[in-house]
């Protein structure tokens, strides 16, 4: 009775997401011995209504009792299709498992599973195959990235673009004409990198665009950017009868503005985002804000993240989940306590979709993570493990409850 009681405790200290590791360990420990499968379902039935509003998709503690749960499952014993069911989320518990592992539990046992139908409707859609990409030069004419493998893509004054084998575009040279491009990745195209003049880097996400002259000159370096990049600038000194001193690097969306300092950083400024994010990886930024009413400014430190509002307004948040933001630049969508409001804006523009809702938005939060080269109806049968369904409309998705 006691260690009922304790596997009680310590297995609604995992839904809660407040248990330690030793308690994790534990509760591991008593599911592996075996002798608690009916507490376990009667655990398992109780909590998955709070876990649909909540499901806990993410991270390695959850694929662990994922797995201990489904050795004992495995070990020769038949289970009934109700039984199945109440298992479900368990499948869930674990994104990367979502699919594959709830179609092995379920073959396993033996038991004839109906087929669900299929998410999406018509022809599926893959995950971004290549770079749709393409560079507009001052002079108007557009450059498509994929109309060349490698080599030179322009030449302007003294400054030659080129795009490397593995896809990276490169300015190189110096001119002393102001002269802009403009770097667009639209919706449904892989991230593109980018070496500018200065060897500073600049990464784009789909959706992005980011518009910088094609060699810097003056006391500073300034780019604009939409949608979401990630820079690394480079350490760049100019001499005077002063000295040398630093050349501020300046990214600029609006009426926000992110001065750098030599440094690692991020941007998130979607315009159907209610806010911008800038986030800081290493070295300083300053981050100000300046309308009508005002100027607000925040210096942030590593870890820390802005997020400037449309009412000018900037908020600075510590202890930032790096991992998370920089997800889509590591091919991941990951999502920590998310609405489907803004998973489906993500999934959108990855896979250049229009999303539109039938009926009340559902009210759903998630956390996860989930491979960006992942087929979108993969996808959409992991969000639909949280009783959320889609139906696609030649390009659209319409989210249904």
């Amino acid at each position: 009775m006691a260690n009922q009681e304790r596997l009680k405790y310590l297995f609604q200290r995992y839904v809660d997401r407040i248990e330690t590791s030793g308690e994790l360990e534990e509760l591991l420990a008593l599911i592996e011995t075996g002798e608690y499968r009916e507490e376990i379902e009667q655990l398992l039935d109780a909590a998955r209504p709070g876990l649909t509003g909540t499901a806990r998709l993410d991270d390695e503690h959850s694929e662990r009792l994922f797995l201990a749960i489904r050795r004992q499952m495995e070990d020769g014993r038949v289970v009934k299709m109700t039984k199945l069911r109440r298992w479900r989320w368990v499948a869930a518990a674990s994104v990367m498992l979502a699919l594959t592992s709830a179609a092995y539990f379920w073959s396993k046992q033996e038991v004839q599973v109906p087929q669900a139908p299929a998410v999406v409707t018509l022809e599926d859609v893959q995950a971004p195959q290549t770079t749709k990409a393409m560079i507009t030069l001052s002079d108007g004419r557009t450059v498509s990235l994929d109309s060349i493998t490698s080599g030179k893509l322009a030449q302007q004054a003294d400054v030659t673009v080129t795009k490397t084998a593995d896809g990276q575009i490169v300015y190189s040279g110096n001119t002393s004409e102001i002269v802009y491009n403009t770097l667009t990745n639209p919706k449904g195209s892989k991230v593109i990198d980018m070496i500018l003049s200065d060897g500073s880097r600049v990464w784009l996400n789909a959706g992005s665009s980011v518009t910088y002259p094609i060699a810097f000159a003056g006391n500073e370096r300034k780019v604009r950017i939409t949608g979401e990049a990630y820079f690394e600038v480079a350490a760049v000194s100019k001499s005077s009868d002063r000295g040398s001193a630093f050349v501020p690097f300046i990214v600029q969306k609006d009426n926000i503005q992110v001065l750098v300092k030599g440094t690692h950083f991020n941007v998130n400024a979607y315009d159907d985002e209610a806010e911008v994010k800038v986030t800081l990886l290493e070295g300083r930024v300053d981050v100000s804000t300046a309308d009508a009413a005002g100027k607000q400014e925040a210096a942030l430190e590593p870890g820390r993240q802005a997020r400037c509002g449309k009412n000018g307004k900037i908020a600075v948040s510590a202890d930032i989940d790096l991992d998370e933001v920089m997800a889509w630049k590591n091919g991941l969508f990951d999502f920590s306590s998310a609405d489907i409001q803004l998973i489906m804006r993500q999934i959108g523009r990855w896979y250049d979709l229009d999303i539109s809702y039938e009926g009340v938005i559902p009210e759903r939060e998630f956390s996860g993570k989930i491979a960006r080269n992942t087929l979108l109806s993969n996808v959409l049968k992991i969000l639909e493990q949280s009783n959320i369904h889609f139906r696609m409309e030649q390009n659209r998705i319409v989210v249904t409850r």
